[in-house]
């Protein structure tokens, strides 16, 4: 009977409990029963306890309240949300997820891909179907046996990657926010030389993906900008990018107060970033990179990863802006 929460697995298995374990929540839940004189609450010694009077009322109030209470179902194994509506009718009431995740890849130039060493013809199901997709889990991990990856958190650029101009070989898509699932994955990972580039959303919530990834990959991560990006980001921006989404202040708030420097962040690109949303009040949309541009070229920084000076992060803004 563990799957009941503990104080009424004691309350089924012992006949009693104690007032002083019987939480302000529970004892509404239980009221009913006390009514109707299933329970009876009595004082004994200094204390009060709750006494079961009809064990088997108890036992059917529970399996209905539980359904899975005595094995009565027994949902398939890894069937954590199943388990969790059979539990407590509620498929997030155990806090526990799906054990794995899917992942999207795609691949324009023959790419090999190894997961958990064995082959996956990533080029060749992306020639057939467009798009290529395996499972995760806590301990998957990938080989892109060097080809330059994209990893991109907008389903359209991700389903037209190769028209990014990036010069990538191969693009996984995070849905959104990456998940730490699929960073730790990365993390396991091996790229060859080339650093795993990042696309995301140029706002608040982007720079914390990419300061997430870093933190778990280092050097083996770099944000990708645009060659013409400070011009891109004063043409289509937009406010509302911030001033509507709570999560992006906040985010913003926080940056400013941490991080208010250039030399506050890991690499010449995420300080731009930061300064160019904090000069405008604004964010840029990843989809943005494929509005015409003749200058769509990556800046190619080796060192971003590691910590950079001020001059660096000049360097890099004045570059952009004399384009």
């Amino acid at each position: 009977m563990d799957e009941l929460p503990p104080a009424l697995r004691r309350l089924v298995e012992d006949g009693q409990l104690p007032h002083s374990q019987v939480s302000a929540r529970f004892r509404s839940q239980l009221q009913p029963l006390i009514d109707g004189g299933i329970l009876q609450s009595s004082d004994v010694g200094r204390g009060s306890v709750l006494t079961v009077r009809h064990p088997d009322e108890l036992r059917d109030w529970v399996a209905q309240c539980f359904p899975s209470f005595a094995g009565a179902i027994v949902p398939p194994p890894g069937a954590n949300r199943a388990a969790a509506i059979a539990l407590r009718r509620d498929s997030k009431a155990t806090g526990e997820g799906v054990k794995q995740s899917l992942l999207l890849l795609r691949a324009w130039a023959g790419t090999n891909v190894e997961i958990d060493g064995k082959p996956f013809e990533v080029a060749a199901l992306t020639r057939a179907h467009g798009v290529a997709a395996t499972t995760i889990s806590d301990n998957t991990s990938l080989n892109l046996n060097g080809s330059p990856a994209l990893l991109i958190e907008n389903l359209e650029c991700f389903l037209a990657a190769e028209d990014l101009g990036t010069g990538a070989a191969c693009a996984l898509y995070s849905g959104g926010r990456v998940s730490e699932r699929l960073i730790n994955c990365l993390a396991r990972s091996e790229y060859g030389s080339a650093p795993l580039l990042h696309l995301p959303d140029y706002d608040p919530v982007g720079l914390d993906d990419y300061l997430r990834l870093q933190r778990q990959l280092g050097p083996r991560i770099r944000l990708f900008l645009p060659s013409d990006f400070v011009q891109r980001f004063e043409r289509f921006s937009a406010s509302s990018l911030i001033t509507e989404k709570r999560r992006n202040r906040l985010l913003l708030e926080r940056f400013m107060s941490e991080r208010p420097n250039p030399t506050d962040w890991p690499c010449p690109e995420s300080a731009l970033v930061f300064t160019q949303i904090r000069h405008h009040g604004a964010g840029l949309e990843q989809e943005s990179l494929f509005l015409p541009s003749d200058r769509h070229k990556p800046v190619a920084y080796p060192r971003c990863g590691a910590p950079v000076g001020g001059r660096d992060y000049v360097e890099l803004a004045r570059s952009q802006r004399s384009r």
